[in-house]
């Protein structure tokens, strides 16, 4: 079912195809204990992500909770971290995993999630990283990731000019993957074409990314209890293999 080298597990064309019905076994399966379960936990959840997140995380977290909770109905909202606080606050959602990032208000009260290194990446097959100035692209100036990223050039004495700012990560990679800019991006974000920085991880360390989560006030709701569980736990899943 698996090829396993000493980096990576990848499905077998039989496993590729074993998959679906895997996922409708285990749907089945839910199926049968929500009917037969006297005391299903019900209700609905209205979770809030920033767009780094949703691109990584909460589609697997949405459909693991579902397949546990069939009778909950979850909702997962985008927005920036501070909107996202916000609403928590507010009640207009009932938790939310954010960026976490210490320089924003509220973000030190939430409990962190995972952490991991911030690299500078590159187009796959790109050669913006051989340029100068180097086109780099970064997070907007508010965040804490911003002046460690100019540092690190500038002690490096690498001439730059920043042709993308921007609070979402989708777009930074779109300038990254159409070769227009090298930038600073979260590991887990290789990939897809893109790729390690050439000539540029030798650089001083850049501070580490994370995610953290924010419960609102859902004692009552055993619903919103259940998927702050689950996302606890899913998370720790993934800091057990890193």
């Amino acid at each position: 079912m698996f090829i396993r080298d000493a980096r990576t597990t990848k499905l077998t064309n039989d496993g590729e195809l074993l998959v679906p019905h895997a996922r409708r076994m285990l749907v089945l399966e839910s199926n049968i204990f929500a009917e037969f379960d006297k005391t299903p936990i019900k209700g609905t959840v209205k979770l809030g992500v920033p767009d780094d997140v949703v691109e990584r995380f909460p589609m697997q977290v949405l459909r693991r909770f579902n397949d546990e909770y069939p009778s909950v109905a979850l909702t997962i909202i985008v927005n920036q971290t501070p909107v996202l606080l916000k609403a928590v606050e507010a009640k207009t959602l009932d938790l939310a995993i954010i960026t976490y990032d210490e320089s924003i208000e509220g973000v030190s009260s939430t409990e962190k999630l995972m952490g991991e290194p911030e690299v500078w990446a590159s187009s796959a097959s790109g050669i913006a990283w051989e340029k100068r100035p180097l086109p780099i692209t970064l997070w907007e100036e508010s965040w804490s990731w911003y002046k460690p990223a100019i540092k690190n050039l500038e002690d490096a004495g690498i001439e730059y000019t920043i042709i993308l700012q921007c609070e979402n990560i989708s777009g930074r990679k779109a300038a990254i993957k159409a070769d227009l800019a090298v930038g600073p991006l979260p590991i887990s974000h290789l990939g897809e074409k893109i790729t390690l920085a050439p000539g540029l991880q030798n650089l001083t360390k850049l501070p580490n990314y994370g995610l953290g989560l924010k419960v609102g006030y859902i004692q009552n709701n055993v619903a919103a209890e259940a998927a702050a569980e689950h996302i606890r736990n899913h998370f720790k899943a993934i800091n057990r293999k890193n």
